[in-house]
């Protein structure tokens, strides 16, 4: 079945590809030297230490299956696409849960909302329809 790629979804999976193409990249730079660079050690990927490469194989395996299934418009890359950015926003809520950020939970609440909005807004798009 031939379906016409939205511009969003074209750019939602980029974003997903961009973010495949930086999970291998660190994982190759963890893998390689044993530790991450300067830019890298901020993040919770530091604290993992060797066990990061594994996460961060799983994440870019997860990526690329999101970003080819939207690029395709099929029900299962929409599916992983929602997963893995309210597994993102679950994260980031319960780290400014335990920093005490209050700045970054508003933020977190204000994406969720925004990116509830627009899943219903595109679930219609990729609903299997009987021919």
């Amino acid at each position: 079945m031939d379906r016409n790629r939205p511009a969003d979804i074209t750019a939602l999976s980029l974003f997903f590809g961009f973010g495949a193409i930086l999970c291998a990249a660190a994982a190759l730079m963890v893998h390689s030297t044993g530790e991450l660079p300067k830019i890298w050690r901020a993040t919770a990927v530091s604290t993992l230490g060797t066990e990061a490469v594994s996460w961060l194989v799983m994440v870019c395996i997860a990526c690329v299956v999101a970003s080819l299934g939207l690029w395709r418009v099929s029900y299962w890359g929409f599916l992983t696409g929602t997963i893995l950015l309210i597994i993102g926003l679950i994260v980031r809520f319960w780290r400014a849960i335990a920093a005490n950020d209050w700045w970054g939970l508003l933020i977190v609440v204000t994406v969720a909302a925004l990116v509830w909005l627009y899943l219903q807004r595109r679930a219609n798009l990729f609903v299997h329809k009987e021919t």
